[in-house]
């Protein structure tokens, strides 16, 4: 009979059953700021794939501080190897956000999101 640590039960339950990626059920698309050879201008153009993530309302206060210039603000979680940055463009459900700020959390400990890498990013929509 194999006996298991806690530590292992831990990593076993959160690795196999609790995996983040299982709460990616939006895909985005992302846009980023390149330059236009043989000029001084700048255009959005498409990076790299899609991705999977997962998108949820943010509370009132960041309407409030983005100054009120927004039509809607989300928290978006992915994947870490997610290439974003401030500035870019993400578009869900053919809705596009800009991205305000990009957190990576490569350690977390506590029994739900253990060992889970992932990026945590503020999202708005401008108004138009």
């Amino acid at each position: 009979m194999i006996q298991l640590s806690n530590e292992d039960i831990d990593f076993i339950f959160v690795h196999f059953f609790m995996s983040i990626k299982n709460f990616f059920t939006e895909t985005a698309t992302q846009k980023r700021l390149a330059d236009i050879a043989g000029t001084d201008k700048e255009q959005f153009t498409a990076v790299d794939d899609s991705f999977m993530c997962h998108v949820q309302e943010a509370d009132g206060d960041w309407s409030f501080i983005l100054d009120g210039g927004v039509k809607k603000v989300l928290n978006m979680w992915c994947d870490d190897s997610v290439d974003l940055v401030v500035g870019d463009r993400v578009t869900i459900d053919s809705v596009e956000y800009q991205v305000y700020s990009v957190k990576t959390n490569r350690v977390i400990r506590n029994r739900n999101m253990s060992g889970n890498k992932h990026k945590e990013c503020i999202i708005y929509q401008p108004l138009s």
